[in-house]
């Protein structure tokens, strides 16, 4: 064998060698650090919050450096409230509720759009004899203490004549809507359009409905909101965010 061969195996299994050890290293090495971010949902996960999930799943916010912990939500207003308050740095809310909390001091601020148009809707039973939104004084509306429409609800009575305090608000679980509407607890309830199909299929031709936005009142939807501070500290993993 001549010693050209022989440093030639040598040198590779030097080669090969060193190639072994750098991938233990790299394999051991420590993921980049991630921020972690506590989003807060605008209500318990439903279809339109897919996109947040699929891009967890898939690590793209991981891969943005993002950490990210999907908290389900409980109403805009929650929502809001909490990311005003610092106690989560980022939320999905509805705008309109986002712009009456800022109006009383919230510390908030928008930086994504999600829906162009109001989703709230309003629903009744035809056979209540309901046919629109001055129809609802006295009526009692029912929904979840936190949600959004409860906020909003003032300027679309006011949009339409009628003082907001015509109305009795009953608190129920977003669950139970469609029972207490079918067994007469309550005369009307709020809900977005992304589960309108749900409320067609349960009562049908006795279905009562009404676009928010075709009533007077078409802020924008769902937007993404940040608390101020945070923002001003974090600008860069908002941007990266919102990127994803």
């Amino acid at each position: 064998m001549s010693i050209r061969t022989t440093m030639g195996r040598s040198a590779g299994a030097a080669i090969t060698a060193a190639a072994a050890v750098a991938a233990t290293l790299f394999a051991a090495a420590p993921a980049a650090a991630q921020t972690r971010m506590d989003f807060i949902l605008n209500w318990v996960p439903g279809g339109d919050h897919v996109p947040y999930y699929y891009a967890k799943k898939m690590g793209w916010y991981e891969k943005e450096g993002i950490d990210l912990n999907i908290e389900p939500g409980k109403g805009s207003a929650l929502a809001t409230q909490k990311v005003g308050a610092g106690a989560n740095p980022i939320g999905l809310a509805d705008m309109a509720g986002v712009l009456v909390a800022k109006g009383k001091g919230a510390d908030t601020v928008a930086v994504y759009n999600v829906y162009a148009n109001s989703p709230q809707g309003m629903y009744w039973l035809k056979s209540s004899g309901i046919k629109g939104i001055k129809d609802l004084a006295g009526k009692k509306i029912g929904n979840p203490a936190a949600d959004g429409a409860r906020v909003m609800w003032p300027a679309l009575a006011k949009a339409n004549g009628i003082d907001p305090k015509s109305v009795t608000w009953v608190n129920i679980d977003a669950n139970a809507k469609l029972a207490a509407l079918k067994s007469g607890a309550i005369d009307a309830t709020t809900s977005f359009y992304n589960i309108h199909h749900i409320f067609q299929r349960e009562l049908g031709d006795n279905l009562g409905f009404l676009a928010w936005r075709d009533a007077g009142l078409n802020p924008y939807g769902n937007s993404i909101i940040v608390n101020a501070k945070y923002l001003a500290a974090n600008k860069p993993v908002v941007e990266k965010f919102v990127k994803v």
